[in-house]
């Protein structure tokens, strides 16, 4: 049953997956909530896309489409942003042209913002990985909700933008997304919205995220590069929380362990180099000098023995 006569607006951008487009499409077609308009803002090389948009049009006739073509690709930020021009609706709903939204996600959402204040201004959700083949790689379940919170500062604890759904005039407030960040310019619009307006989230699996060889997320160089801009760019929000060395650790960490699960033992070297000579952390010095010794299938244990060692001597982080 429909309660709410509140209008949502679900923003896909794609270039060249029209198969991919076409079932994202279809399970926003599928949602139990119907006041849902579909908006597409496509880069594609050819006319595939336009003519799966002009098919579904006709097979959902109830559904309103707005379609949008950009004979150059302007960048995910920016696609993001030229959706979000297009539409009225009082909701936006973000989704990425590999990921499906489960049939109850849009109604769940407003559920959420109709039981808030009105200092909620964004609402996400928990999601099942699957591979290109739809096997199951693991199920996130989101912890962290009201305002902005550290650990929102330390780590993209909301992820994906397919899962989130904001307030319009929220966004026009604290500004779309930023068009110079490649990546994480979603973590870097989520951490916005959470300094001036509350974050809430419904704490089960409410999409299908898609991990396959084609995605974005595995241009390593180029998520720590613009990672690091992030950080730079929040250099002042992170000292006034107090976690500067928490961020930059995580973020040093992170690209270390991702170059040596990629093979990439130099790269991984260096960012335990940067580490150390940032914050001297003797954790950082021992995998460095082990990744000149050791072989890689040696070295992952070790790091990991090392976290476990580490959570077990260490209190918890501070949260506040």
């Amino acid at each position: 049953m429909q309660e709410s006569d509140a209008s949502v607006a679900a923003l896909i951008a794609t270039m060249d997956r029209p198969d991919h487009v076409r079932e994202a499409i279809e399970s926003v077609c599928q949602q139990t909530y119907d006041a849902i308009e579909i908006v597409v803002v496509d880069a594609s090389s050819d006319d595939r896309t336009n003519d799966v948009v002009e098919e579904l049009r006709r097979s959902y006739p109830d559904r309103p489409f707005e379609y949008v073509h950009n004979d150059t690709p302007r960048g995910l930020p920016a696609a993001r942003n030229q959706a979000v021009a297009e539409t009225d609706a009082e909701y936006l709903a973000f989704l990425d042209d590999d990921d499906r939204w489960w049939p109850e996600k849009t109604a769940r959402q407003l559920s959420a913002f109709e039981s808030g204040t009105e200092r909620l201004g964004l609402v996400h959700a928990g999601y099942r990985a699957v591979d290109g083949d739809g096997g199951r790689l693991f199920t996130f379940v989101p912890e962290y909700g009201d305002s902005v919170d550290p650990e929102l500062l330390v780590r993209n604890t909301i992820r994906t933008p397919s899962s989130v759904m904001v307030r319009h005039d929220v966004l026009d407030d604290v500004g779309g997304f930023d068009e110079q960040l490649r990546f994480c310019a979603d973590w870097d619009f989520y951490l916005r919205v959470s300094r001036n307006y509350d974050v809430d989230y419904v704490g089960e699996p409410m999409l299908d995220r898609m991990y396959h060889d084609g995605a974005m997320i595995e241009d390593l160089e180029s998520l720590f590069t613009y990672r690091e801009a992030f950080l730079e760019k929040h250099a002042d929000t992170l000292d006034a929380h107090g976690v500067t060395d928490r961020a930059w650790a995580t973020h040093y960490r992170g690209a270390g362990e991702r170059y040596l699960e990629a093979g990439n033992r130099s790269a991984a070297r260096a960012a335990y180099y940067a580490l150390l000579t940032r914050q001297r952390d003797p954790r950082s010095a021992v995998v460095y000098l082990l990744l000149w010794l050791l072989p890689t299938d040696y070295v992952a244990p070790t790091i990991d023995a090392l976290t476990a060692v580490e959570r077990r001597i260490r209190p918890a982080a501070p949260t506040g």
